[in-house]
């Protein structure tokens, strides 16, 4: 079972691995993650329906989390983003190695 203490230290160790990662950035990655569990393509649409966040907004906190954030601005390079090759106006996400690695840290510290 998933106690407040064990929640605080998984949210203690992603601000010691991010600092300046905004809890909805998090909330982003998980819900990518949750997807890829289920083995689904994370449509970037799709996210922010679900976690109830303006698709705009889901799109800066995936750049953010994705291995550029801006030119000449490096990213955490948990996640990488994709054209859907079926329609090209829609946009999908991927954890990284780096992103199965920070979720699997998460989800040990959840226990």
């Amino acid at each position: 079972m998933v106690t407040l203490e064990k929640l605080v230290q998984a949210l203690a160790m992603a601000r010691e691995t991010a600092p300046e990662m905004p809890l909805g950035a998090l909330v982003a990655f998980l819900a990518v993650a949750n997807d890829e569990e289920k083995d689904q393509p994370s449509m970037l649409k799709d996210v922010a329906q679900r976690v109830d966040i303006p698709y705009t907004t889901v799109l800066r906190h995936l750049l953010f989390l994705s291995k550029i954030k801006e030119p000449g601005v490096e990213g955490l390079g948990l996640i990488d983003t994709f054209t859907w090759p079926l329609d090209r106006r829609q946009k999908y996400a991927k954890l990284t190695p780096r992103g199965r690695s920070f979720l699997a840290r998460l989800m040990k510290m959840l226990g």
